[in-house]
């Protein structure tokens, strides 16, 4: 395949690292490539592939710096591994119960 130019919005599997997900773009033919930002290999979301001519506007489009996440935080569990992946080692109760959970998400930027 000729080398294409422009910008994919992918959808990032769980389980690949941004590098992994450009790779197979390159298996393709795709000689010139590369992406706007990171995604932890954890992470599921939104990828910029850059083809081509595209890959000069990867620093405007990272110009801000800004990234939004979005996501479940458990607490009382702790893994072998220190991240969610790992097998859970110990579990404790929610400190102060289901009265400060509405505070906690607040001070973590969430909405109730």
């Amino acid at each position: 395949m000729e080398q294409q130019h422009g910008l994919l919005v992918v959808d990032k599997p769980r389980g690949l690292s941004s590098a992994q997900c450009t790779n197979r773009f390159k298996r393709l033919g795709q000689k010139k490539i590369g992406h706007a930002g990171t995604l932890d290999p954890m992470a599921q979301g939104v990828l910029l592939v850059l083809l081509g001519h595209a890959t000069k506007i990867s620093g405007y489009l990272m110009a801000g710096g800004v990234k939004a996440y979005q996501g479940t935080v458990r607490l009382g569990q702790t893994t072998d591994t220190w991240d969610a992946d790992g097998q859970i080692t110990a579990e404790s109760p929610e400190p102060g119960g289901r009265r400060s959970r509405g505070r906690r998400h607040r001070r973590l930027g969430g909405h109730e």
